[in-house]
């Protein structure tokens, strides 16, 4: 009986509150509602190698040089299809060259950059 008792007074105040204090009703908002902004810009998506089947857009290209190689900035032109060249800068301002080549499932970056510095990332299938 005892047990009940406690359950029951358990219930209660978590139903009806215990602190004694009303609770004050909801204020209403009275700031105008705003409108989300509609988004035109496409979002790049970094994309699992298993999925590496096409050549890339631009701004996949970019998003992928950015990441890898940790720039701040890229700006790339379509040299041929598919491919791209131009440049990127980190975040210490150095400056980085950049020759991008595709294949269907692959992608490698070629760079140098005005410290000295050279390199190549990859990602998929094998790029000449």
């Amino acid at each position: 009986m005892r047990n009940n008792l406690v359950v029951l007074t358990l219930a209660l105040a978590t139903f009806c509150g215990c602190g004694g204090n009303t609770p004050s009703p909801a204020k209403k908002n009275t700031e105008p509602e705003k409108k989300a902004e509609k988004k035109t810009e496409k979002m790049a998506v970094t994309i699992d190698a298993n999925l590496a089947t096409k050549v890339w857009d631009k701004l996949e290209v970019e998003t992928f040089v950015k990441e890898d190689i940790k720039l701040v900035e890229v700006t790339l032109k379509e040299t041929t299809k598919n491919n791209y060249s131009g440049t990127g800068k980190d975040a210490q301002g150095r400056i980085f060259n950049l020759q991008v080549k595709q294949v269907p499932g692959g992608i490698a970056c070629d760079f140098t950059n005005n410290g000295g510095g050279s390199g190549r990332v990859s990602f998929g299938n094998s790029v000449p």
